[in-house]
């Protein structure tokens, strides 16, 4: 689009920015994210505009270190496939590389081929799968957990292939890549590892959803009794709470029979996501 312009946002545009979102997926939005957004530090906020009207919107932030992330990408529908999203990804790809970024990550619907499509030409690529399960409570018995020193703890976790990371909480969708110490120091303080009671096995539940609604594991990686028992062990703990239970994992065969084994729901169709990648020195920075 020839009159259509790309800018960073400013505070004024929150009510703009919040009726494309809910124009586009309301579903998918959550109020009042914007302002903080716009608060947050390390971060990047653009809009396209075309005659006045914001058309489309993406968001991203430097995490830690030096990775980056992008989400909350938005055309208005009566705007789409004209480049729109493309030229916002590439300039939000831009800020993050002169931000210091060295990786950019995004978390794409495995079925959302326009989406895929779009950061695929832009050379992305697909860095991992996951699926998302679910296990409504029981009457199972909870399996108590273990305790185990820190070192401990710290050897099984870089010793282990991690079947599911989550690296914080977005809010569209859940960011997920390969945590960082720094994500593990905090689930150290908030109390969100679990171990089996052999040591060979190791889950981590989302730091910031609240266990009395919902137990939300984001991470979980070791040998298959130790991963039955954390499941089993999150089981018990649904059903005493009475809330639901969310496992987000990797196609692995062994986890996802052994889920099939204790019953958990199968995969929803909307519960198939990939992780997708690129090297931010790739980038056009005149852009």
């Amino acid at each position: 689009m020839k009159n259509m312009l790309i800018r960073k946002a400013t505070p004024k545009d929150d009510e703009r920015v919040k009726a494309l979102c809910l124009t586009d997926n309301p579903k998918d939005f959550v109020p009042g994210i914007w302002p903080v957004w716009m608060a947050g530090k390390n971060t990047t906020n653009l809009v396209a505009v075309a005659d006045g009207r914001i058309i489309g919107c993406i968001y991203g932030e430097i995490i830690s270190g030096h990775d980056a992330w992008a989400q909350g990408l938005r055309v208005h529908p009566d705007f789409r496939k004209r480049g729109i999203g493309t030229k916002l990804m590439m300039a939000l790809e831009s800020d993050l590389f002169q931000m210091g970024g060295k990786d950019i990550y995004a978390n794409i619907g495995a079925f959302n081929e326009a989406s895929l499509s779009t950061v695929l030409k832009l050379k992305w690529r697909i860095d991992t799968h996951f699926i998302r399960r679910r296990s409504k409570p029981t009457g199972r018995l909870q399996n108590q957990p273990v305790l185990f020193s820190r070192d401990r703890i710290l050897k099984l976790i870089h010793g282990s292939p991690i079947l599911a990371s989550c690296k914080k909480v977005a809010y569209f969708q859940r960011a997920y890549f390969s945590m960082t110490n720094h994500y593990i120091d905090q689930a150290f303080r908030k109390n969100t590892i679990r171990v089996s009671p052999d040591g060979r096995a190791y889950a981590i539940t989302d730091l910031e959803t609240d266990p009395a609604k919902k137990i939300w594991v984001v991470a979980m990686a070791g040998e298959a009794p130790g991963i039955q028992w954390l499941l089993e062990s999150f089981m018990g703990d649904a059903g005493r709470l009475g809330v639901e239970l969310v496992i987000d994992s990797t196609k692995n065969h062994l986890l996802q029979s052994l889920m099939d084994k204790l019953q958990f729901c199968p995969p929803e169709k909307n519960g198939h996501y990939v992780v997708v990648k690129k090297d931010l020195s790739e980038v056009n920075t005149n852009f």
